[in-house]
């Protein structure tokens, strides 16, 4: 009887989770970290929740912020942990593609002086 179960569980489809739903839990997350007196984890909070809100808004210029929050709340519940591990390297790889988009297009440079006239 446990095994049947066991192999119903499996065979349960997951819960389906629109794109926008995930980044609405990206953002519920971020917000849940909270303030902290370590400034690399205050920036990190605030690049985080800037990233997923534009997301968010990217999607749907129109969201009701507070009902997708809610919802997102509800459904990841008081353990945030899990949403922070995925959403922090989807910032962290964004992070890398847009150094290096910036380094190919030569950035990190100072800008060439004008020249003497």
């Amino acid at each position: 009887m446990i095994a049947a179960l066991l192999l119903l569980a499996q065979a349960a489809p997951a819960a389906t989770v629109t794109p926008e739903q995930a980044d609405a839990r990206c953002l519920a997350a971020f917000a849940a970290m909270g303030s902290s007196d370590r400034e690399d984890l205050q920036r990190a909070t605030q690049l985080g929740a800037l990233y997923f809100y534009g997301k968010l808004l990217g999607r749907n210029p129109g969201v009701d912020l507070q009902t997708v929050l809610t919802g997102a709340v509800a459904a990841v519940g008081k353990d945030f942990r899990p949403e922070l591990t995925r959403c922090g390297g989807e910032l962290e790889r964004s992070g890398r593609a847009m150094r290096a988009a910036g380094q190919a297009m030569g950035g990190g440079t100072a800008p060439a002086a004008p020249p003497k006239k």
